[in-house]
């Protein structure tokens, strides 16, 4: 869900915005510490969910993206030409897309073992 509220924002303001991956980190932290307890794989779980969820919401913001300039549907290009998208996503990438991998990363991170700790 977050993925694609990422996506949605990056299409409409044509920008990423940092605190969303912050928001993606600590969505994705909350329930795996809060459900999996002191369980010492939750923390790399939430590091690997959070980060996914940053990649797949850049992902639906280049279709969105693509589907308006070029007049592909969303589903193909998630779909039978994820190629294209993974071409102009590997294009738009520039330096801040580190520190927001490296934000999500930590929120995923930190959070889900912070939770897991205190239930």
């Amino acid at each position: 869900m977050s993925a694609l509220v990422h996506g949605f924002v990056m299409r409409t303001t044509d920008h990423e915005i940092g605190w969303l991956a912050l928001g993606i980190g600590a969505a994705v932290a909350f329930a795996p510490g809060r459900l999996g307890g002191r369980n010492p794989v939750l923390p790399a779980a939430g590091t690997v969910l959070a980060l996914l969820g940053v990649l797949l919401g850049q992902l639906f913001g280049v279709a969105l993206h693509a589907h308006q300039e070029l007049g592909y549907e969303v589903t193909d290009l998630l779909g039978g030409k994820l190629h294209l998208t993974f071409e102009a996503w590997k294009a738009s990438r520039g330096v801040m897309d580190v520190l927001f991998y490296g934000i999500a990363g930590y929120e995923g991170f930190v959070p889900t073992r912070r939770i897991g700790s205190a239930a």
